[in-house]
């Protein structure tokens, strides 16, 4: 509301010569300003990924999450949403699509851990190209970030308690160095690692950054 006054103050301080570039310095600020807020007000990218072939009440349980994730500020991408968009590109060219957001926006690749997840898992190791679907592109880039050394960067893992994975075998090696997370019971820690590790200066944000989480887990 301050920005009407300001102008019509400098329209009788300053000759018209001055106010032709004092109004587009006051509108770069304003810019500068919602660009600022923008970027503390989203909390990054989130890409939400499982094998088609699973168990029936899987997609509407990953519907349901990445809808709770939108109302955090997150912005979420998940092939269920995207059917247009993914048979335009393909599954391999829309997952990297979604991957340079990532990398533009921060965030978190979740992967959902279940039995044919696991079983998948260990068929691709050594990878393979029998299965061309997003879930399966999604198998090739965690080997690379694996042989990189780089796991765990951008992945995570989650397993829905209502659906467990396998039992007893061992853990696949392609999820070697992930983080995962049992859902709703490590909600706190899950939502934690979303929101990244930006820096917070003040012990009272800190609190009231926690206080959200608990509050949203």
């Amino acid at each position: 509301m301050l920005f009407p006054y300001i102008i019509k103050a400098s329209y009788l301080v300053f000759p018209a010569s001055r106010v032709r570039w004092i109004l587009p310095l006051l509108i770069g600020l304003m810019l500068i300003c919602l660009a600022i807020l923008g970027a503390y007000l989203v909390q990054g990218h989130v890409v939400l990924l499982y094998p088609s072939d699973d168990d029936r009440h899987l997609p509407g349980m990953l519907c349901h999450l990445g809808s709770s994730l939108q109302a955090l500020g997150f912005t979420v991408s998940l092939d269920l949403w995207s059917q247009a968009e993914l048979s335009a590109l393909g599954p391999v060219p829309w997952l990297h699509s979604r991957l340079d957001q990532l990398q533009r926006q921060g965030g978190k690749v979740v992967l959902v851990l279940t039995k044919a997840t696991w079983t998948r898992a260990e068929e691709s190791y050594p990878p393979s190209s029998r299965r061309v679907d997003v879930f399966g592109a999604s198998l090739s880039c965690i080997l690379a970030d694996y042989l990189q050394g780089r796991a765990g960067e951008r992945l995570m893992l989650v397993q829905f308690e209502s659906l467990p994975p396998e039992g007893f075998r061992p853990f696949p090696c392609l999820f070697c160095g992930l983080h995962v997370y049992s859902l709703p019971s490590q909600s706190l820690g899950f939502l934690t690692e979303l929101a990244g590790t930006k820096h917070i200066a003040s012990a009272s944000a800190r609190r009231k950054r926690a206080g959200r989480l608990r509050k949203a887990s």
